[in-house]
């Protein structure tokens, strides 16, 4: 009778402050022999609420083996559906996985290798669905040792609740022992001997509450913490003159960090300086719209990890951030290479999300070519680089090696497709996430520097192709604001459009109209043309950065609003570096590329047809004249990252009398030499 009764509460107490995933038994050792793991589907993701279908469990273990807290072991494939790993319905959201006879047999553990934690991603059978913690978090389960161990069952995880709120707790041991629960250091309740601990507590104040579950047997004493932070009320108080939105270094111990965000209740500070913890010392304060916190007693130079939690749920990173830190993708970085060395680890256990860093005493990169003189724009001959596909390495490292290469060529500038954090690290970079901060899957930031400075010592620029037009919902501003239901932003949100007004809608669609999206993206230019010196940017989609409303037929009919934008962005580029290369992906009307071109910026010039046409042996549509109209500020090209190679066209698709091999390649100087002869910069796609 104690038993089921003791098992309702834990029921009640579970559906107040309800886990992704519980265990039977609820402390599990490796030792532990069959293992019960239940899944709630309608928690963390909720991304199999309500699924009806298969569930499979994709897992595996974090052992000693393990080279970071994220480096799953013994794990399933994510593309088998296995009996073992199937769960069975328990009805209301619950599902059932059997980890059985043990743990060491289910997973194929060495004899060896001591596991530390379970981990899981719970999916549906077709694979379009997934079960995850809270914020896209795997699910882990901490493994503890063989013997005396104690435990929270509920809550598991720090709570955020209102002053008088009743919160269950209990406690599990697995041994007979004495248990003790603490409140801030005095005891609140304790039992002599026993395996179960129950209590309400009812929270008196607002305040900090740190709860302690010890148990001893003889001599040995174990203990495990929970928190709990109970909200007091906002302070308001102005910002500190000078500093601007993002991270503010004051001195090598003291950073202040600023964030825009209008209709929120409250934002706390989390990170490495407070444990992750939900603590009252570290609300921010209110100014207006703007919030803002002072860090004191940091050490120099350590690289600190940290979020915004917004409304006391949701988990942000920040904006100006110079380095992301990702639960999902850094691990795989240094897989088959050390491509970013000494890569701070992502704090597993005890956050969720794209987590912002900042640095005092940031270690600065000597430059051996301070003031680099770029080539006329006029004669520039720019080379298209993906990094993910030039070097069979697919790094910064690789590329090093093949600049003398290029130089021979005759280049005198690359172009990098997008560099800046973007979702994944197998991608164009046209999904980003973050503009401050390099993509870690190419390099770490000393390496773009040196890269750059390489390319400047033989006197090529470097041109980084941006995609402003929209980002991915990993996005800050984008997550502030953000309609689960839909996969969207809300009309709430200033920075960016629930839908594009423009039909070349990708990803979410900045409104740059905006005075904060136009303040922010200036930043970000003037950012890498002073800390990366960096020579100029391609903008990507450049037709979007309108309000206006257009259809394919209309989108690109003259658009002063668009033009002011664009020359907007192309001075506070030129305020940083009066010589920079502005180059549009626009295709618009002729009156408004030569608006623009007449400010001084450049457009692609897409001459592929042409010359494809030629090379083909086609005489239709195969003029070049497009390339001679005025001004010159066309940059021509007859390959790209969009379009078809030339020469497979002419194997495919050419001329009967030059489709053997032999002939279409002796074409390929013919049309090597009209892409360069030509006036005015050019440019060549990667091996073009």
């Amino acid at each position: 009778m104690k038993n089921l009764i003791l098992s309702l509460w834990l029921f009640s107490a579970c559906s107040l402050f309800a886990q992704v995933v519980t265990t039977n038994p609820v402390i599990v050792t490796q030792e532990s022999g069959e293992i019960e793991v239940i899944f709630d589907a309608a928690q963390g993701t909720g991304g199999l609420k309500g699924y009806t279908g298969d569930v499979y469990a994709h897992t595996g273990v974090i052992t000693t083996a393990s080279t970071s807290n994220t480096d799953w072991k013994h794990g399933t494939t994510w593309e088998v559906n296995e009996a073992k790993y199937k769960l069975s319905s328990l009805g209301s959201n619950k599902w059932k996985l059997l980890i059985t006879p043990s743990i060491n047999e289910y997973y194929g553990v060495a004899q060896n290798e001591k596991v530390l934690k379970l981990a899981f991603v719970f999916r549906s059978g077709d694979r379009s669905k997934e079960g995850k913690d809270t914020g896209g978090a795997d699910i882990f389960i901490d493994v503890h040792d063989a013997g005396l161990a104690v435990s929270f069952i509920t809550p598991t995880t720090s709570l955020s609740v209102a002053a008088g709120t009743n919160v269950p707790i209990a406690i599990a041991c697995t041994q007979t022992a004495k248990l003790t629960l603490y409140v801030n250091g005095s005891s609140v309740s304790s039992l002599p001997a026993a395996t179960r601990l129950t209590y309400i507590y009812s929270i008196p104040a607002a305040d900090d509450y740190l709860l302690v579950a010890e148990a001893q047997a003889g001599t040995d004493i174990v203990r495990d913490t929970v928190r709990i932070c109970s909200p007091v009320p906002v302070t308001s108080a102005s910002r500190p003159a000078g500093v601007v939105d993002g991270i503010n270094y004051i001195n090598s111990t003291t950073v202040t960090l600023v964030m825009y965000a209008p209709n929120k209740k409250n934002i706390f500070l989390i990170g490495d300086f407070n444990e992750w913890a939900q603590l009252n010392t570290y609300q921010m304060k209110k100014d207006g719209n703007y919030w803002w916190y002072t860090l004191e007693n940091l050490k120099p130079g350590q690289l600190y990890g940290f979020q915004y939690l917004v409304d006391e749920t949701l988990r942000v990173s920040d904006a100006y951030t110079e380095l992301v830190l990702d639960p999902w993708n850094d691990p795989w970085i240094n897989e088959k290479s050390m491509i970013f060395p000494d890569l701070k680890p992502y704090p597993v256990g005890k956050t969720s999300g794209l987590v912002a860093t900042f640095q005092t005493d940031k270690p600065a990169y000597s430059w051996n070519i301070a003031n680099f003189q770029m080539p006329k724009h006029e004669n520039m001959v720019v080379y298209e680089l993906l990094l993910r596909d030039f070097t069979a390495g697919k790094s910064l490292q690789g590329a090093f090696d093949q600049l003398d290469y290029l130089s021979k060529l005759g280049v005198t500038a690359i172009e990098l497709m997008p560099i800046q954090e973007f979702d994944g690290n197998n991608s164009w970079g046209y999904n980003p996430n973050h503009y401050f901060a390099p993509d870690k899957a190419y390099g770490t930031p000393e390496m773009y520097k040196r890269f750059i400075d390489e390319c400047h010592r033989r006197g090529i620029a470097v041109i980084l192709d941006v995609a402003f037009n929209h980002a991915t919902g990993n996005n800050p501003f984008a997550k502030l604001y953000w309609n689960d239901a839909t996969n969207s932003t809300t009309a709430e949100n200033p920075w960016f459009n629930v839908k594009a007004p423009h039909p070349y809608g990708v990803f979410h669609d900045f409104n740059h109209e905006f005075s904060k999206t136009r303040t922010y993206f200036k930043q970000v230019l003037q950012y890498w043309l002073k800390e990366y010196k960096v020579d100029g940017f391609r903008l990507d989609l450049s037709k979007g950065f309108t309000q206006n409303s257009s259809t394919d037929a209309t989108a690109g009919n003259y658009d002063q609003s668009r033009i002011d934008i664009l020359t907007d962005y192309y001075n506070a580029a030129k305020a940083a570096n009066p010589n920079v290369m502005f180059i549009l992906e626009h295709f618009c009307a002729y009156d408004e590329e030569s608006a623009l071109a007449n400010k001084g910026m450049f457009l692609w010039r897409k001459m592929n047809d042409p010359y494809s046409q030629a090379v083909m042996g086609w005489r239709e549509r195969s003029s070049f004249e497009g390339m001679n109209s005025f001004p010159r500020r066309w940059v021509g090209y007859a390959e790209s990252h969009d379009e078809e190679r030339n020469f497979y066209k002419a194997k495919d698709s050419g001329d009967g009398n030059i489709k053997t091999t032999s002939v279409y390649l002796k074409r390929v100087p013919l049309n090597i030499a009209f892409v360069a002869l030509l006036p005015g910069p050019k440019m060549i796609w990667q091996f073009g």
